[in-house]
This record gives C-alpha cells, structure tokens and sequence, in this order.
C-alpha cells in the first residue's frame, strides 16, 4: 500500500498555524487533514477486513476495531462534510468581510457558535470511539503471534489516530476560537 501521508501540504509549527488567518487554516485543515482522513480510510478499511477474516478467531478484539474504526470513519466523514459545506465557507466569508470591509449577512444558522458547538460534540464522540481502538489495540500494540499485515493495520490505525488528534487539536484550540472571535469583532463593529 502507498504512503497515505500527504506530502504535497507544508507542514507548519503550532506558531505558524496560530498567525494563519480562519480562512488558511480552513484550507490547510481539508488539505491535510480532511484529504489524509479520506485516503487513510479507503485503505484501512480493506485492510482491517482482511485482517478480521484472518485473525478474528484468535483475536477476538479485532472484530471490535473493525467495527469502532467503520463508526469513526462513517462519522467522520460526515463531520468532514458539514465544515466543507457549511462552517468552512462561512469562516472565508468572514474573513472576506473582514479584509474588504463589508457588511456580515447573518448566515442562517445566527452564530457561528452554532455549528462549532456542533464540531466540538463530534470530536468528542470520534474521540471516545477512537479511545478504544486504541485500548483494543493495547495502544497499537499488535499480539506476538501475528502476520505482518496486522503489523501494517496497526500502524495505520495508529497513524490514523495520530493525525485525527493533531486535526482536532488545531480546529478546537486555534481554528474554532478564532472564527468566533472574529465574527464577534465584525458583528460588534457593524453595531
């Protein structure tokens, strides 16, 4: 299987991801993080699938990998779709409104508090269901008497978690709390 890693976005430190005005950590959220999630699931899932077939009567926790990593993938995806159509566009309008000076419509959900609160209870839930993976995984730990494909899933799967923290990490500390205050600074100075 190929690198799922994307290479094509740079990576930056936490202090250039902070100076990144909303609409460039927007981007660079779907560019690494959304386009990685999407191409690491297409290829886990196959994977996770052979390895259950194979591994299931020994490993009986494998099942329950498969079956947490599908609810994570389904409602991430999910997830994914909402900020791509709905929240990311909004975070672009406001900080076009606020580099052109223009008046901010209120969208049709009032707030951006709204839909981030939204964002917030589904991290938490990826969260808790991506916790025990890791916990049935015995923190990626794969058993001794395995093949080397289950040592590939649980890299994979520990790459996955990996990325899907530092993902949620950037949207709730740096992304969220500066969309919101940036739409309280616009909507205060139209007043």
């Amino acid at each position: 299987m190929e690198n799922i890693k994307n290479t094509s976005v740079i990576e930056f430190a936490t202090s250039d991801l902070e100076s990144m005005n909303c609409s460039q950590l927007s981007d660079y959220v779907v560019q690494k993080h959304h386009q990685y999630a999407i191409k690491a699931i297409a290829q886990i899932k196959p994977l996770i699938e052979k390895v259950v077939a194979m591994n299931a009567t020994y490993h009986p926790q494998m099942k329950s990998i498969k079956d947490y990593f599908r609810l994570i993938s389904n409602e991430l995806q999910l997830h994914m779709q909402k900020e791509e159509l709905v929240l990311f566009p909004y975070i672009h309008k406001l900080v076009s409104a606020d580099k052109d000076g223009t008046q901010l419509t209120t969208p049709g959900f009032g707030s951006i508090k709204s839909p981030v609160s939204v964002m917030l209870t589904e991290h938490e839930t990826i969260g808790i269901m991506a916790q025990k993976v890791v916990r049935l995984s015995s923190g990626f730990k794969a058993p001794a008497d395995v093949n080397d494909t289950v040592l590939e899933l649980y890299a994979r799967l520990k790459e996955f978690d990996e990325d899907l923290q530092e993902h949620v990490r950037l949207e709730n500390d740096i992304l969220f709390p500066k969309a919101i205050e940036l739409e309280q600074k616009l909507l205060f100075a139209s007043e």
